[in-house]
């Protein structure tokens, strides 16, 4: 796992890597919140920037 792996290779501190962990966590939940509270699209939206 890449956790470990920077941990053993001593690439970042156990400290810095529960810090980074921590503003992805807070990032995802912040991202999730603002998904949650906002309106669904239009249905005119359905295929904006569909290329297929």
């Amino acid at each position: 796992m890449l956790h470990d792996r920077l941990l053993a290779e001593g690439v970042l501190a156990r400290g810095e890597l529960t810090h980074i962990e921590q503003r992805v966590a807070d990032t995802i939940a912040a991202a999730h919140a603002f998904a949650s509270a906002s309106p669904w699209p239009d249905l005119r939206e359905l295929t904006t920037d569909v290329y297929a």
